[in-house]
């Protein structure tokens, strides 16, 4: 999805970006609930194997992600606030916690998919402190 994102923001600027990302939120989402038991496992059930430390791992590849998009920013000469991984760490588990909370208490869809909406808004909050 990020690979995706990139690809908007070179052919179609900055607010394609943010519309991409609305609709990878909700592909995402739609995932979740088509592979709900497997998700389950992972999430709620991985202690103990390779996948205990799922939550980090996804926070950590979002901000591998805000990187490459950062850097293409830059390319583009949209002017970027330089946050640190530590920063870009913390904006990005605020950003998934209620993806991951979706997951955890395996919320009704139509619920899941507020919580995606307050996701979106934190990203795009998010972004606002990033993109001057």
């Amino acid at each position: 999805m990020t690979n995706q994102a990139i690809e908007e923001i070179k052919v179609n600027g900055l607010q394609a970006f943010v519309e991409k990302s609305d609709d990878s939120n909700r592909e995402l989402l739609e995932f979740i609930y088509q592979n709900e038991p497997i998700v389950n496992l992972l999430f709620n059930c991985s202690q103990g194997t390779e996948f205990e430390s799922i939550r980090h791992d996804l926070v950590n590849l979002e901000v591998q992600g805000a990187k490459k998009l950062i850097e293409i920013l830059k390319e583009k000469k949209i002017e970027v606030n330089d946050l640190n991984d530590d920063e870009l760490h913390v904006l990005y588990t605020m950003a998934c916690t209620p993806l991951f909370e979706v997951i955890t208490h395996r919320y009704p869809y139509n619920e899941a998919l507020n919580f995606i909406y307050m996701m979106e808004a934190a990203m795009n909050f998010g972004w606002s402190r990033i993109i001057k």
